[in-house]
């Protein structure tokens, strides 16, 4: 259990060797690394992926902006990808792209999760 996240980052490492271009991949990677507090890690991948994020759908979108810390941009793509039908909400609840979110008001109420007291 304790290998899970080197176990995720090899995996998406090697994605990432195989298509350079792979933003959601590199997403998911500076998620695992904002995670475990290698901040300087986060930020190389965050940076690459900022330019090839933008030819992705609104879903892995909100993805790439709640991993990057722009709340407010995550909830409104979440809120497209929704209408869209690019995503279950019952998945939007759970996906780990939205740790970093999860406490947030606006992002509870879309996804249809209690408010906290």
């Amino acid at each position: 259990e304790m290998d899970q996240p080197n176990k995720a980052q090899r995996a998406y490492e090697k994605a990432i060797a195989l298509n350079p271009a792979d933003a959601c991949s590199r997403a998911a990677l500076a998620g695992l690394y904002r995670q475990v507090g290698n901040i300087e890690a986060y930020r190389e991948q965050i940076e690459q992926a900022q330019p090839l994020i933008a030819m992705e759908n609104e879903y892995n979108r909100a993805c790439f902006a709640a991993i990057s810390g722009q709340t407010e941009e995550a909830v409104k793509l979440l809120r497209q990808a929704i209408k869209l039908q690019q995503v279950e909400v019952n998945w939007a609840q759970r996906d780990p792209d939205f740790q970093f979110i999860r406490q947030d008001p606006r992002y509870r109420t879309l996804v249809g999760l209690p408010l906290a007291d």
